[in-house]
């Protein structure tokens, strides 16, 4: 009986860190995709256009460039914050 409550135990905490490195991957991912995004927004001209894309839709709609590049360092923040405290834990 103990040894099937240790197997099960091995298996549980094996399946957590599966999880977290899956987290850690697709973070780093992220963190990749919007550092490209902000260098892209960053070396583009004042006056250009910029269009995002509505969530699970593919229509784009116009919108303000200071005001995407902000959305875009602040997730790129919170991004590398929450890979921070994975590494931590």
């Amino acid at each position: 009986m103990a040894a099937q409550a240790d197997a099960s135990m091995f298996t549980y905490k094996r399946s957590e860190e599966t999880k977290l490195h899956e987290r850690k991957v697709e973070l780093e991912r992220q963190i990749r995709e919007h550092e490209i995004l902000e260098g892209e927004l960053a070396s583009m001209k004042k006056g250009k256009r910029v269009y995002k894309q509505q969530p699970n839709s593919s229509i784009f709609f116009k919108d303000d460039f200071s005001k995407t590049l902000q959305e875009c360092q602040k997730t790129l923040q919170s991004l590398r914050e929450e890979y921070k405290q994975l590494n931590k834990s």
